[in-house]
């Protein structure tokens, strides 16, 4: 039968420096992660107001609830490359629509003005994509898309 050996003033201190190690090391995973967390939410933030900015620079003016719509195709045509002639970025078009609607109501309607209103419909619409997709809206900026030159042989 071995003996255990007694704890000494250095096993202790051993042990304590191993702990500080460890808890260091929690703390340093944590805060990566809730930093990484807090930038996405900035980057995020910023890619949505652009793309509020976009919209209500295309929508202002549209003559009619049609028109406006156009306008904020043309809009995720171009900053996402959704286009209506793809079957897959039909459904994506459509449910944005709402977002489109609310900022023509703002910007060219005689109504109570309801600012909210294009918010709760941009947050239902990027809910509605990460619940379809799996990603965020926002992250379809990270997606790069070569140009493709047309060539005609």
């Amino acid at each position: 039968m071995s003996a255990v050996p007694p704890e000494t003033y250095l096993t202790r201190s051993a042990a304590a420096a191993r702990e500080a190690e460890l808890a260091e090391t929690d703390f340093r995973r944590r805060y990566t992660e809730e930093l990484a967390a807090f930038e996405r939410k900035r980057i995020h933030a910023f890619r949505r107001n652009t793309l509020l900015k976009a919209l209500s620079s295309a929508i202002e003016g549209a003559e009619d609830e049609k028109a406006a719509f156009a306008a904020g195709e043309r809009v995720l045509t171009e900053e996402f490359g959704l286009e209506a002639s793809n079957e897959a970025h039909k459904p994506i078009l459509e449910a944005f629509r709402p977002v489109s609607d609310a900022i023509d109501t703002i910007l060219n309607c005689e109504d109570e003005l309801d600012h909210e209103a294009v918010l709760t419909a941009l947050e239902t619409f990027e809910k509605w994509y990460e619940a379809r997709s799996g990603t965020p809206f926002m992250a379809l900026y990270d997606s790069y898309s070569p140009e493709t030159p047309v060539v005609d042989f």
